[in-house]
């Protein structure tokens, strides 16, 4: 696992940079928060092989709020708990669809659009098309493909 990091603006003045790096037995996330720019502190947990996260993250924000640490007040602590409770991350679905969606606009007729679109598609675990694909006219192709998209692209 390389690393990786992830910002996250919790209110005008504060943001947590998160960041997941190796660690001799697995990997550790780490938060570290800063006021208007200037860094205030550094919380992390490691991990031996997964988290159960809602989304990543989620533990060590949880900790960065949870602890009485100096230089953090109540109500910023309280404001990082909040955001850790409502964060929604944005849905790899919809990324997916809207792409397939893109690529056939940028296509010159129909059959490349449904062929751009059934490539990107692929990557959604559990598309798959029937074994008569080839034999249907693209028009077909082209209805079942945009259903797909639409389920993917809409909000949960």
């Amino acid at each position: 696992m390389n690393k990786h990091t992830t910002t996250f603006n919790i209110s005008d003045s504060l943001i947590v940079e998160c960041e997941t790096t190796n660690t001799r037995d697995g990997f550790r996330h780490n938060a570290i928060l800063f006021r208007n720019g200037e860094r205030v502190t550094k919380t992390g947990i490691s991990y031996l092989n997964r988290t159960w996260e809602s989304y990543e993250y989620e533990s060590v924000l949880e900790r960065l709020a949870s602890k009485k640490r100096a230089g953090i007040t109540k109500e910023e602590s309280e404001t990082i708990a909040q955001f850790a409770k409502d964060y929604k991350p944005g849905n790899p679905l919809k990324t997916v669809g809207m792409a397939a969606a893109m690529l056939a606009l940028l296509a010159p007729n129909e059959k490349e659009a449904n062929q751009s679109k059934l490539r990107i598609l692929r990557a959604i675990p559990g598309v798959n098309v029937p074994d008569n694909w080839d034999s249907l006219d693209e028009a077909e192709k082209s209805r079942r493909l945009d259903g797909v998209i639409k389920i993917a692209t809409e909000e949960a």
